[in-house]
């Protein structure tokens, strides 16, 4: 048979080369089979090379030729392999015996190692199959060679991003898993499941084969759910018994979950992703800080108890010294037989009264901490307090108002209002004392935010040192030299009536004391 091609350079090459010296002899005398295998080689458009006789003599096509990285010529062909390629030699030598003992194989992923300097590796896919001579004997093997070095690179390079990804997820400070099937089978976990599960559970077993805890069985509704029903599930603050070889002790983990649905490229379910977020230290940290409210609320409590106290014992005072000085006035009457007894009596009774509005009042601020407001009139409240005053002795004040038409009346209630007053001038008159000018002024007019300023002013002492910065503190001295008290009630009534109030040193002597309040039309 004629082994001949017209575009192969391997053919070629047999047909023009001297074969005297060789084993073979001239191309004339092959064996029927070996001509057949070359015929069929060239004429084929995949890499082929058959390795012949005892020595494995290479033959190879145009193909391969082409193919292979190594530095070949179709002049090589017809030499022994081991001389003419000893690095494919080396990895392919134990599958060509096999082949030569008349066992076939398959080579899936062979890398050749390149030589040059910026040209990347090679990696075939090798096909031995025996070639039978005439008598039923191997007489060679027939590689038939395949290039995937595209695949294998492609797969090379998702499994380092699969590993950079697994890398990842083992890193990021939650819990990741994936259960595909409709047992559930844990396929995939970024952490020891022991962490997230009552039990360690191993990758391929189904989540609902063996489930101890009862917090196992809620985990493993919600997948289930989210599996059935594709839709996804959350649950916050999922309260979850942890595997007690994890940590050598049981305990709780408190987590959020989200069990979201993977789906293929049919859009059919085929897993659930879950993601698991430790809260734990979150929610002790607001179990903490609920303790530590309840406490602060607690103490407030027991502040509030204490300014009612304190208010009660101050305020009551004014409306009692009157009502003494009432009943002594017209015991004093009585006892001369006078006329006006009867009058006294009746003021004293008012003031008594005014006792029991003062104490209801002052319970109700302490429990809401928000007076009940209405439309009160700057004038008749500081009208109350003056009658107050000149009924406790304090006769000696000179007060003027001057009010703005505009700002006549706030919002407030009334007593409470009438109790800043009171406080207020008897500062004032306290301050005064053995002072050339005993007067205060009472001033108002409209602000911004619809608000009334009620300025009193007085031409006592002032504050002492200018330092008005605690003035309004229990128990912070006052203008007067006393304890301050009536001050810091006043504050606690005027942010009971949502007002605002601060104080300073006039420059032309003497205090002021500014009070802000809705004005009654504000909320009309």
């Amino acid at each position: 048979m004629k082994i001949d091609h017209p575009h192969d350079q391997c053919a070629a090459a047999i047909s023009g080369a001297d074969w005297s010296d060789s084993a073979l002899g001239h191309p004339a005398n092959w064996p029927e089979s070996l001509s057949r295998i070359l015929v069929m080689m060239f004429n084929s458009a995949a890499p082929k090379l058959l390795l012949w006789g005892d020595d494995s003599r290479a033959f190879f096509n145009q193909a391969y030729l082409e193919l292979m990285p190594m530095r070949l010529t179709a002049s090589c062909i017809g030499r022994s392999c081991a001389q003419l390629q000893p690095e494919l030699w080396d990895h392919i030598h134990l599958n060509v015996q096999s082949a030569m003992g008349g066992t076939p194989s398959l080579e899936s992923s062979l890398r050749l190692e390149s030589k040059q300097n910026g040209v990347q590796d090679s990696y075939f896919k090798l096909c031995y199959t025996p070639v039978q001579g005439p008598i039923d004997r191997v007489d060679g093997v027939l590689v038939d060679v395949y290039d995937v070095t595209a695949t294998q690179l492609l797969e090379n390079s998702l499994r380092s991003k699969n590993s950079q990804l697994s890398q990842l997820f083992a890193e990021v400070p939650f819990f990741i898993a994936l259960f595909t099937g409709p047992d559930l089978n844990l396929e995939f976990v970024n952490q020891s499941p022991g962490k997230l599960l009552s039990r360690r559970s191993s990758r391929g077993e189904a989540f609902g084969n063996s489930i101890a805890a009862k917090s196992d069985r809620s985990l493993f509704a919600l997948l289930k759910e989210a599996y059935t029903s594709g839709r996804t599930q959350w649950s916050s603050n999922f309260f979850l018994d942890q595997d007690p070889r994890e940590s050598g002790r049981e305990q709780q983990k408190i987590l959020d979950l989200v069990c979201q649905p993977v789906r293929d490229e049919t859009d059919s379910v085929y897993g659930v992703l879950l993601t698991a977020y430790d809260v734990t230290q979150r929610h002790l940290a607001q179990k903490e800080a609920d303790r530590l409210q309840h406490r602060l609320l607690h103490n407030s409590r027991l502040d509030a108890m204490g300014t009612m106290a304190m208010t009660l014992a101050h305020e009551l005072n004014q409306p009692l010294a009157a009502a003494g000085n009432y009943i002594s006035t017209a015991r004093r009457l009585l006892a001369k037989g006078a006329n006006g007894s009867s009058e006294m009596l009746e003021h004293a009774q008012k003031e008594i009264a005014r006792v029991g509005r003062v104490v209801g009042r002052a319970r109700s601020l302490v429990r809401v901490g928000v007076a009940e407001r209405s439309k009160v009139s700057i004038a008749l409240a500081s009208r109350a307090a003056i009658g107050l005053l000149e009924a406790t002795g304090i006769h000696d004040l000179k007060i003027t108002l001057s009010l703005s038409p505009d700002a006549t009346h706030v919002l407030s209630e009334e007593i409470q209002l009438e109790q800043v007053f009171l406080n207020i001038l008897r500062n004032a008159a306290e301050a005064s004392r053995n002072c050339q000018r005993r007067e205060a002024i009472v001033t108002s007019h409209r602000v911004s935010g619809n608000r009334v300023q009620i300025a009193i002013r007085d031409f006592g002492k002032g504050f002492p040192d200018n330092d008005v910065s605690d003035l309004f503190e229990k128990f912070s001295p006052s203008s007067g030299g006393g304890l301050g008290v009536g001050l810091a009630l006043t504050r606690t009534l005027v942010d009971a009536n949502q007002g605002t109030i601060n104080a300073s040193n006039h420059r032309d002597g003497g205090a002021i004391i500014r009070i802000e309040l809705d004005a009654p039309d504000r909320f009309v």
